[in-house]
């Protein structure tokens, strides 16, 4: 590559991947979990789903602001 912000933004990227134990495409990252693979539309409506009701409860939690 001759761009070298390119290849600095694809190192940091390939260095995320490797915390989060990505390792294959395409992989998402949804709240605290890290979900990989190709998946049905319905399976990805319930884990949004599910990470909207977790969030509403850490909201309204006392210590949701720690």
């Amino acid at each position: 590559m001759e761009d070298r912000a390119i290849e600095n933004v694809l190192e940091r990227n390939c260095a995320l991947a490797k915390e989060l134990y990505i390792n294959v495409t395409p992989a998402l990252v949804l709240g605290g979990e890290v979900i990989s693979g190709v998946l049905k539309i319905h399976t990805l409506e319930r884990f949004i789903a599910k990470e909207r009701e977790e969030a509403k409860r850490r909201a309204g939690s006392p210590t949701s602001a720690f």
